[in-house]
């Protein structure tokens, strides 16, 4: 049993009741949570802090009512704690001595090598030998974690409501027949699968009124004689309430006209692989690997504006700015940043910096960031620019995690045990409701 254990208790207790009418509660999954619930009787905020015997780790943030509760995220395994409840002018008015469990034997660890130049939190996850949605820190610590069933875990978002995440779990690489994107609260628990019937597939983007929208999957016959079939890739959303409607398909843009019945079909199907939402204009820009390109898609007509990349380029490339089997990219001023996995194992992987000029219908190289020694990613990839100009890049498929300094100087790596990837990165600043005292 993966629990909290508390000082005191025997496995068979859930609850330790401390002085000062503060009570703690162990996760039952996942040794990294702890729920807590507190009265006050000051005239002041109060909160719960985490302290271990170097000071405080983190808290809540400060709450007004007489009665309140929270589920705390991210607490260190295998650690002597100390809960305490403490008021706005300093006062501690409860404390509660427990200690944590340890990781699962099975959950592998991150060796950090340099020095990292950012802090906060990535959610993440595991993708190889086994299956897990992960929230790490800077120093490549697991804050939170939910093991999966064995198969491909691509991506790992927090949910809006600040109770859990989302994930999308795959058992076949980029078929998505079987498939969910799932929707889990950070006890690991009141797992439901959002996606219904619609076949998701590598990525999946929710925006601000609560719509998801997902890269799926289908397959075509070839011919009616019974020749191999294609598999295509559509955007589904899944709209707030839970209508699930296709908006676009992609084989309308990017039919293989020509392919002989014998053919290998990996080669001709589009392969999507990424989608982000650019609330500018309201639209889907979904990527596809095997066709070396971008689209954008209008949600509110389903018309494709622009296709970047590849032999249905509308747009032009200069001169180093053409990028082949790409993966995740993210939206900066003037362009993008864009994973450019290559498709040649003798070239080496790289973080594109492109300026895109959508009037003139121009895409130009500003600048590249490569792993030291290099790396060939031939599955997945992003990079993500925070606002310091710090750039996060995950080499998915090679298991590392790259901190760049704003001057592209390489500054410190995460990487997993030999043989286990990682998955696209959404960077946050803390677990929401909750601050990093150090």
């Amino acid at each position: 049993m993966l629990a909290l254990w508390l000082l005191g208790c025997t496995e068979d207790e859930a609850v330790l009741a401390c002085g000062g009418d503060l009570v703690v509660s162990p996760s039952s999954a996942v040794v990294t949570v702890v729920d807590a619930s507190w009265t006050s009787a000051v005239d002041e905020p109060t909160r719960v802090e985490i302290h271990d015997a170097e000071g405080g780790l983190l808290a809540t943030e400060w709450r007004d009512g007489e009665n309140e509760s929270a589920t705390i995220v991210g607490v260190p395994a295998a650690a002597d704690l100390e809960a305490r409840v403490v008021s706005e002018s300093g006062s501690t008015l409860a404390t509660c001595a427990f200690e944590t469990g340890g990781y699962p034997n099975d959950l592998p660890a991150l060796a950090l090598t340099g020095t990292p130049g950012w802090d906060g939190l990535l959610a993440t996850s595991y993708v190889g030998a086994t299956a897990v949605a992960l929230v790490l820190d800077e120093n490549g610590t697991i804050r939170w974690y939910m093991q999966e069933e064995p198969g491909l875990l691509y991506r790992t978002r927090f949910r809006a409501d600040g109770k859990g995440v989302r994930y999308l779990w795959e058992l076949t690489p980029a078929k998505g027949w079987e498939a969910y994107v799932a929707d889990v609260d950070w006890h690991g628990g009141g797992f439901t699968s959002l996606s219904g019937d619609a076949h998701p597939t590598h990525d999946f983007a929710t925006i601000d009124d609560g719509t998801i929208g997902m890269v799926t999957s289908y397959e075509l016959p070839m011919d009616d004689e019974g020749g191999l079939p294609l598999t295509g890739n559509t955007i589904t959303e899944v709209r707030p309430g839970g209508e699930i409607v296709e908006i676009w398909d992609a084989l309308d843009d990017y039919y293989p006209d020509g392919v002989p019945p014998d053919a290998d079909v990996a080669s001709y199907w589009t392969h999507g692989n990424t989608i982000q939402l650019d609330p500018r204009q309201d639209a889907w820009w979904i990527g596809f690997r095997n066709r070396s390109s971008l689209a954008i898609v209008d949600r509110a007509t389903g018309e494709t504006t622009a296709r970047m990349g590849d032999t249905f380029s509308d747009y032009t490339f200069g001169p180093r700015a053409a990028y082949s089997a790409q993966h995740a990219f993210q939206f900066i001023d003037g362009g993008i940043l864009l994973h450019d996995n290559r498709e040649d194992s003798a070239e080496e992987s790289r973080v594109l910096e492109l300026a895109i000029d959508h009037a003139a219908k121009t895409i130009e190289f500003v600048a590249q960031l490569k792993h030291d020694p290099p790396l060939w990613v031939y599955a997945m990839g992003e990079p993500y620019r925070l606002a310091d100009g710090t750039t996060l890049v995950a080499w998915s498929s090679g298991g590392v995690i790259d901190d760049f300094a704003p001057d592209g100087t390489l500054r410190a790596s995460l990487s997993a045990e030999l043989g286990q990837g990682v998955g696209y990165i959404e960077y946050h600043e803390t677990f929401p409701g909750q601050v990093e005292l150090r």
